[in-house]
């Protein structure tokens, strides 16, 4: 779409693309660009406005921009500025949807086409993203390499994650690396993909609890492997891969819970992060050491804990290096209970036995529960009213749909 720059009216110009960072730039006439990942034979999407402004954030430039085409629109033609606003608005929302990138912007920056497409549009690609097997929220497309990173944790041995799954449905993995407190090797990280993928395909499966061997949680990332990684570009990727797995372990189809038996630390207390529920023995101790180390918390530790606790406690958890013993942890919300044992075996009896009440009953019920939570939480309402009823659709008139109608009858009776 072209229209005459010199009348302030609006070009969607010829593209531009930075390779260096593998982005998508929008440009917005404001002097200022929004980066989309994109792939590298891919071109970009450019808005041009005649002018170079004056430099401001991110948010007061497109406010401003927004200001200038709704001076332009009362003084000219309010239908082709619609239309235009329209066109790019389908531009960067369709370019966000095929890409599986969610990053908001084309709503955020045009609202009421969003508001209009969400009354009429069909379930989002987001939404059959979140529910579909094996979906990570990193690939090529944002510069993520996942054989590359993989060829490079393969060179730091050490420890295992262990797998076992029993026939209630409950499943339990253990972090085993005792000799370093159960600190990630890259073997370890490497593990506990494959193991991921395994639950993803467990049909039977109904809850897991995470521990560490040993009565120890995590300690976090192997420190030989921390050095040997000293690039950001090896701590982002090193971020993706993570950030990916425990994603994918978050919306297992499974209810999770962490059982934190001694000292959950740095990338251990992240991982806490990623179940659903966390327990801890008398004894333990979760501690978000990242600020000391130099670093914040790179597994999606940080923005999960602002939806555990919320930002403020977040906060002074993380600003602080506080270490949360039991009581400190449960006042604040970040744990459900206390368990009453420090025994290695008998705290996990007791962690089983809390799980066992959620989810006691068909795996085909409780994980359409699980998978109805997850989508309230990631989607916007619509989209999470719609897979709810999607979801509904897969018990309603099952066996244990009808089982539980005809025991009410007959109690009834």
């Amino acid at each position: 779409m072209t229209h005459d720059a010199a009348k302030g009216q609006p070009v969607i110009s010829q593209k531009h693309y930075s390779a260096s960072s593998s982005a998508l730039l929008t440009r917005t006439g404001m002097g200022c660009f929004c980066s989309f990942p994109i792939q590298d034979t891919e071109a970009a999407i450019a808005v041009k406005q005649p002018k170079t402004p004056r430099k401001g954030n991110l948010q007061n430039c497109f406010r401003k921009w927004q200001e200038r085409w709704d001076l332009w629109a009362r003084s000219s033609c309010l239908s082709v500025l619609s239309s235009a606003r329209h066109r790019q608005y389908s531009l960067l929302a369709q370019y966000e949807e095929n890409q599986g990138l969610f990053t908001g912007t084309a709503a955020y920056f045009f609202p009421e086409m969003a508001n209009r497409l969400l009354k009429t549009s069909s379930v989002s690609a987001r939404t059959k993203l979140l529910h579909q097997v094996g979906t990570s929220l990193y690939n090529t497309t944002h510069g993520f390499e996942e054989e590359e990173v993989k060829k490079t944790l393969q060179q730091f041995p050490g420890g295992s994650v262990d797998l076992r799954k029993d026939d209630g449905g409950i499943g339990i993995l253990t972090l085993n690396n005792p000799s370093k407190m159960n600190a990630f090797s890259g073997t370890m990280m490497l593990q506990l993909l494959e193991k991921v993928i395994e639950l993803e395909n467990w049909t039977e499966g109904k809850g897991l609890i995470v521990r560490g061997a040993k009565n120890t949680f995590s300690s976090g990332s192997d420190l030989n492997a921390v050095k040997a990684l000293a690039t950001p570009e090896d701590g982002m990727a090193l971020c993706m891969f993570m950030q990916n797995t425990l994603t994918r372990l978050t919306r297992l189809p499974l209810i999770s819970v962490a059982l934190v038996q001694g000292r959950a630390l740095g990338g251990g207390a992240e991982f806490t992060t990623a179940c659903d529920f966390r327990l801890m023995t008398p004894e333990s101790e979760i501690r978000f050491v990242h600020k000391e180390m130099g670093i914040i918390p790179s597994w999606g530790g940080a923005s999960r804990l602002v939806e555990i606790i919320g930002s403020r406690e977040a906060l002074k958890v993380l600003g602080g290096a506080l270490r949360l013993d039991p009581k400190k942890a449960l006042s604040i919300g970040m744990v459900e209970e206390i368990l009453q044992s420090s025994d290695e075996t008998k705290s996990l009896e007791e962690a089983q036995a809390w799980l066992t009440q959620f989810v006691n009953g068909p795996p085909e019920v409780i994980r359409a529960l699980k998978k109805s939570v997850c989508s309230g939480k990631e989607l916007y309402l619509e989209e999470a009213l719609q897979n709810e009823r999607d979801l509904l659709g897969t018990v309603w008139g099952g066996a244990a749909n009808l089982q539980a109608i005809a025991r009410r009858g007959k109690f009834n009776k």
